[in-house]
């Protein structure tokens, strides 16, 4: 779709950046499947010529609205999100997965490029609390918080 409305040239989109599959999980109806067949706006786009109407970047809209509007969907609502108290929760006070979705493509996929830097950094920042942890313990004989306790660093996600 993308080669096809020439948006990879005239938006200078690396290929890489066109990965969203990657980014929904495998549920039973709200995954990479449900995000592709909501995706005949790129027909309507073709076949009606409404392109030359819109202007590219609304297009462009278009198309990355129709691919990504469902990123990283649980297979749950946003009630059961409520009643479980899932971390989204916290996050976001209404409309908890809309938000959630929009959130993960502006980090997934506006930021791609980004990752390998943001993923570099989180580490340098956790090996050193680990290291403040690892003094706590050996020099100052206290039980570091969960954060800096290098035995605790599976749970760091969560945390």
């Amino acid at each position: 779709m993308f080669k096809d409305l020439d948006f990879m040239e005239r938006f200078h989109i690396d290929y890489e950046m066109l990965s969203v599959t990657k980014n929904y999980r495998n549920v039973k109806y709200h995954n990479w499947r449900h995000a592709f067949n909501v995706a005949p706006m790129f027909s309507i786009l073709t076949t009606t010529q409404c392109w030359r109407v819109f202007e590219d970047i609304k297009c462009l809209a278009l198309i990355i609205g129709c691919l990504c509007h469902d990123l990283d969907h649980r297979g749950t609502n946003n009630s059961f999100q409520i009643k479980a108290s899932s971390p989204l929760v916290q996050l976001y006070s209404t409309s908890t997965m809309e938000h959630h979705h929009f959130d993960q493509y502006l980090m997934d996929c506006l930021h791609y490029n980004t990752k390998e830097i943001e993923k570099r950094e989180a580490d340098l920042v956790s090996l050193e609390f680990f290291e403040q942890g690892d003094m706590e313990k050996q020099g100052l004989k206290i039980l570091p918080i969960d954060i800096i306790n290098r035995e605790k660093e599976d749970q760091l996600p969560m945390m």
